[in-house]
């Protein structure tokens, strides 16, 4: 139990946090007077490109305290934004993505080994450079197909509709 000022909290509750400071990386918010810091991966379900687009200093925001100050953060919390909003996570019903699933989505993601095809539901299959036989640009749309599932890793891999049909 984390105690301030303005009372107590613990790992697991819901605070109100204000943003101090949005970066790349994550957001820096304040609640009773104690400094957290949100990262990129628990600010939302879905994608997050840049969080200084997305926060901005003073705005209001709830999360979830994952982890109270320690000896390696003494002065900040971690917190979730997602955490909040479980009804929002893509994983909810993993049968969706099962393998054969067909679906349109956009790049929303270019590294050296392949892209990201966002699902309508806001997870992401890589679509791996092995796999492409043509230039693809972020924010193009395809149809692709699901190939390869992997439940406990929340992760699946796609292949090009139309390089399916053509093998």
């Amino acid at each position: 139990m984390m105690t301030t000022d303005h009372g107590s909290f613990r790992v697991g509750d819901v605070v109100e946090a204000t943003v101090l400071e949005a970066k790349p990386f994550g957001v820096f918010v304040e609640t009773h007077g104690v400094q957290g810091f949100v990262p990129v991966p628990e600010l939302s379900w879905g994608r997050v490109g840049n969080p200084e687009l997305l926060f901005k200093k003073g705005q209001a925001l709830r999360c979830k305290v994952l982890k109270l100050p320690d000896a390696s953060r003494p002065n900040e919390f971690v917190g979730s934004v997602r955490a909040v909003h479980p009804e929002q996570n893509p994983w909810r019903d993993p049968e969706i993505y099962k393998e054969g699933t067909v679906y349109r989505g956009r790049v929303v993601l270019q590294m050296p080994y392949g892209c990201f095809v966002e699902h309508p539901r806001g997870a992401c299959g890589l679509l791996h450079v092995d796999d492409l036989d043509r230039s693809i640009a972020l924010g193009d749309e395809l149809e692709v197909v699901v190939v390869e599932l992997e439940v406990d890793k929340e992760k699946f891999r796609v292949h090009v509709v139309d390089d399916i049909a053509t093998d």
